[in-house]
C-alpha cells in the first residue's frame, strides 16, 4: 500500500511525499524517510497497512509522535486519511485510499461488497472534527515548531 504524505508549511519546494508501507520515519540513515533534525530520534514512529487501515506507531521516540494534536508513545493508533501528525517539527498531513475488502454478514456468509473508496470530501468531513479539536493543541504546538527545510526530509531508496 502506498500513502501520500504532505508536509505542512514547508519553506520552498515540492511538499508531496509518496511513501510505500510498511515504512519508518526518522534521524536514523537506515529510516524509509529520513527526518534530519536533533528532535527526531533515529527510529522515531512507523506507518503500517493493518486491516485496511493506516496505522502509525511511535518507537519508543524520545519526544514522542503527535497526532491530530494527541501525544502517542510507545503505542499506535490508527490514522485516517487527511489527519494530521507531528514527527519532531514537522508536520504531516497523510493522504490514501481504503481498498474494498470482503467481509462476512450476518447469516456467517462471506459476500464480496465494495464498500468503495473514501473520498477526499468525505475523509474531510469525518475528520474534521478531529481537527476542529486539533487546531488549539496545533496553533499551540506549531509555536515550538520550527521551519525546516525540504532538504533536511529526504526518502530513503530502497534496495
Amino acid at each position: 500500500m502506498k500513502v501520500e504524505l504532505y508536509v505542512v508549511d514547508c519553506e520552498t519546494g515540492s511538499n508531496r511525499i509518496v511513501l510505500s508501507l510498511p515504512a519508518i520515519l526518522g534521524r536514523g540513515n537506515d529510516a524509509d524517510l529520513i527526518i534530519n533534525h536533533p528532535e527526531v530520534s533515529r527510529r522515531h514512529c512507523r506507518i503500517f497497512a493493518f486491516q485496511n487501515m493506516v496505522h502509525i506507531q511511535d518507537m519508543n521516540s524520545l519526544n514522542g509522535t503527535i497526532v491530530s494534536g494527541n501525544r502517542i508513545q510507545n503505542t499506535e493508533t490508527a490514522i485516517h486519511p487527511e489527519e494530521t501528525f507531528s514527527v519532531g517539527p514537522v508536520l504531516f498531513r497523510i493522504s490514501y485510499h481504503r481498498q474494498a475488502a470482503a467481509y462476512a454478514d450476518i447469516s456467517g456468509s462471506t459476500s464480496r461488497k465494495s464498500r468503495g473508496s473514501v473520498s477526499n470530501s468525505q475523509s474531510v468531513s469525518r475528520a474534521s472534527a478531529s481537527k476542529a479539536s486539533a487546531v488549539s493543541s496545533q496553533a499551540s504546538s506549531a509555536s515550538r515548531q520550527q521551519a525546516i527545510s525540504p532538504s533536511s526530509i529526504r526518502l530513503r531508496t530502497r534496495k
